[in-house]
């Protein structure tokens, strides 16, 4: 059975006897039961069991594209329009080393007024996601161009495991598993003697398709026994189907049975394999987005999506994606390595059964043509233009860069692995997540949840034999040289927010040019800063018999202390803002009153803010884990902590760094030659460290490479730094380039 979810994702039949599955908590299944389904599925198997197979000479049978233009006139009409919409001359070819993001295009192809695009595939396949098709087995018991077993579909959250459906690739020719691809032929079919409308399954066919399922058997066992320690789960309901499927199908039956139940053995056997690729290898990369996208595994079979976060997602955890949009979509800056032209599904059978002699008919439908797919893909891609891809994301009221916004009522919602959640206080345990707030690479934000996750381990075990609660050596400061960058964008007054960053570029130079004075010299807490970018901290609180309120007052007199000099730079009303028309930084006049608007230079300016608290706090921890060579050398060893960081004159650049390309980043690039000579040097540098442990020389070739070489540095830094302080360190940002 198959019809249209609403989400408008072509939902595979279960043609006779695997129909329909049941939708579980952690097993996504083809179709819930309802009266309508029950009804259907029952007139279906009523015609599938009184109908009698077609004449041998149906099998195999294919069906073109219909089309005016022969296949190289169609070739060369769809590159001219795609040179004659994306010139060369504005859309360059990039650099073979060049990265690409998820919105450019490995390749880009047309189909009729919608371009859509890959960044990991060389393909663009012809999209039947428009088509109010009917849905009905075709002539080798498979489901035609709407079937995800052969042919990619569009992206459904309720199904996301179809997108590692495996394809047929001769890499798998000499093994068990090519049987799930196996077309029948006329001579894999027997007559049984006396029963002149009855036949079976050859047994070398037969023999094969139990090996298959023996395969799936024994994984499904082991996950259920070993990983779920017995917990059941819905999968071993799928399994029991495939098995009576594969019973049945040893017995004498009509041919055209036979056709039905060998297809639907393969699609279960597919089903159940792209569940275990999906729970291995995909789902924990889309639970938590890389920075970095991993390598495509083009045995799966992907999706279409109009979803630029659905693209994004995909596009790291290694899925084949193709991204359909209209050409006013297109960001004017995307990257197109290749212009091609459609791949067509040659191979697909689309034919129906049908013999004059022995009045066959085809298979009877088993949905009706709908046009829920066709509906919704207009509607999501009809009624706006943008740009840029940041600009399609705030049009569909998705948050750029597959980060949640700021949701309000002083509740925090973060990246990484909790994306889901919110949290009611500011902890540097996680970065916030907002229209404001740059990227951190998830090779930062998991190595921050895995420290802290092993600190929450260790206080439940100290609690449980009594012991003392961990307390950190307090050699390096616990306070921020620098203010926390989330810190500056997350409040909901934008006219607070404004005030906040201006007042910070007011005392940005005095922190800046001291910055090597002495790192462990005790440096303002988080509400220290808060009191000064907020104009409140030259308030002199009332003395309170209050010791909430009087300890209040102490801190505020101690952030004074603290900050020294710096509080004469902050206006008396803490309003910079209206008092002046422009402000300065690094070199770019800005207007305050416009930065609310200016999401672009708000990101930059927080991406500061991260990568001068970063630098600091890397030099202090430097100071207290390298103690020795501090005193041998100590210019030496601070050229040595100013290496890690790309460009010349020390370690701040005298507030003069922000990077022209992706090579001038650093640890957070997204070039992988720039990312790993830095990340070797940050090696290099803790590996001298009391009590460090040594990891392998860091040179990798590609981005998914060095997030697995580079996890356990970053780890190791987070650790030690916790240790000192008892928080976590100031992570720095992806940068945001326009």
């Amino acid at each position: 059975m198959s019809h249209i979810s609403n989400s408008g994702f072509r939902i595979w039949p279960a043609s006779r006897v695997n129909f329909p599955w049941h939708r579980s908590e952690q097993f996504l299944c083809f179709l819930p039961l309802t009266p309508t389904t029950k009804s259907l599925a029952h007139r279906c198997l009523q015609s599938i069991l009184l109908e009698k197979l077609p004449l041998e000479g149906t099998f195999g049978l294919t069906a073109r594209s219909p089309s005016h233009l022969s296949p190289s006139q169609a070739f060369r009409s769809e590159i001219a329009d795609l040179h004659e919409l994306f010139p060369v001359s504005e859309y360059p070819y990039p650099g073979d080393n060049e990265s690409l993001s998820f919105s450019d295009a490995a390749a880009m192809g047309k189909f009729r007024e919608f371009i859509i695009t890959s960044p990991n595939m060389e393909e663009i396949y012809e999209p039947f996601v428009f088509e109010a098709e009917e849905v009905k087995v075709r002539a080798d018991g498979r489901f035609g161009v709407i079937d995800p077993f052969q042919w990619p579909q569009l992206y459904s959250q309720r199904f996301e495991f179809a997108v590692c459906i495996q394809r047929k690739d001769v890499f798998y020719a000499n093994e068990v598993k090519w049987a799930a691809w196996q077309h029948l032929h006329p001579d894999d079919i027997t007559k049984v003697p006396g029963q002149p409308h009855l036949h079976q399954l050859k047994h070398g066919r037969y023999d094969r398709l139990c090996e298959l399922v023996n395969q799936v058997v024994e994984t499904v066992t082991h996950w259920i026994q070993v990983e779920r320690g017995g917990r059941p789960h819905r999968i071993a309901h799928a399994l029991r189907k495939l098995r009576n499927a594969l019973q049945q199908l040893n017995s004498p039956m009509l041919r055209r049975d036979i056709v039905a139940l060998y297809a639907e053995v393969q699609r279960g056997y597919l089903s159940i394999s792209a569940f275990f690729s999906y729970l291995r290898d995909a789902y924990p990369i889309m639970r938590n987005p890389d920075f970095y996208p991993a390598h495509v595994n083009r045995r799966w079979m992907g999706a279409f999506t109009t979803d630029p976060v659905v693209c994004e997602r995909l596009y790291l955890a290694g899925v084949p994606v193709w991204f359909i949009r209209l050409k006013s979509q297109i960001p004017r800056n995307i990257k197109i390595k290749r212009r091609v032209a459609l791949t067509h599904p040659e191979h697909i059978v689309r034919i129906n059964y049908y013999d004059e002699r022995a009045h066959m008919h085809p298979f009877p439908p088993l949905c009706l043509p709908i046009k829920a797919c066709d509906d919704r893909i207009n509607q999501v891609l009809q009624g706006y233009e943008a740009t840029s891809l940041e600009g399609v994301m705030q049009l569909q009221e998705l948050p750029a860069q597959g980060a949640p916004g700021y949701g309000g009522n002083k509740r925090y919602k973060v990246q990484g692995r909790h994306a889901d959640k919110t949290f009611s206080t500011r902890t540097t345990w996680y970065v916030v997540a907002n229209e404001y707030t740059p990227h951190v690479p998830s090779l930062w934000s998991n190595a921050l949840e895995t420290v802290l996750l092993n600190h929450q381990r260790q206080e439940d075990i100290r609690k449980s034999k009594n012991q003392p609660a961990f307390r950190p050596t307090d050699l390096v400061s616990h306070g921020h040289r620098f203010p926390d960058p989330c810190s500056l964008v997350t409040m909901d007054d934008p006219e607070r927010m404004t005030r906040m960053i201006v007042n910070w570029l007011q005392v940005r130079n005095r922190r800046i040019s001291d910055v090597n004075q002495n790192p462990f010299v005790s440096q303002p807490t988080g509400q220290h800063w808060r009191d000064l970018l907020d104009g409140k901290i030259m308030d002199n609180l009332p003395q309170s018999q209050n010791k909430k309120q009087d300890k209040k007052r102490k801190d505020r007199e101690k952030g004074r202390e603290r900050f020294g000099r710096d509080v004469i730079t902050i206006p008396q009303s803490g309003s910079f803002w209206e008092e002046n028309d422009t402000i300065t930084w690094q070199g770019t006049v800005l207007r305050p009153i416009d930065l609310a608007n200016e999401h672009h230079w708000v990101k930059m300016i927080v991406w500061e803010a991260a990568e001068l608290n970063f630098r600091f706090e890397l030099l202090a921890l430097d100071h207290v884990m390298a103690q020795s060579l501090w005193a041998r050398d100590p210019e030496g060893r601070k050229r040595e902590v100013s290496a890690v960081f790309p460009g010349h004159g020390g370690l701040t650049r005298q507030g003069q760094f922000l990077p022209d390309t992706e090579k001038d980043v650093g640890l957070s690039s997204r070039h992988p030659s720039a990312a790993s000579e830095a990340w070797e040097k940050l090696r290099v540098l803790i590996s001298v460290w009391e009590g460090a442990s040594q990891y392998p020389p860091i040179a990798c070739k590609t981005l998914a490479d060095l997030s697995a070489a580079a996890s356990p540095v970053a780890r190791a830094y987070i650790e030690a730094f916790h240790y000192q302080t008892g928080r976590a360190p100031i992570v720095p940002f992806a940068f945001p380039f326009p």
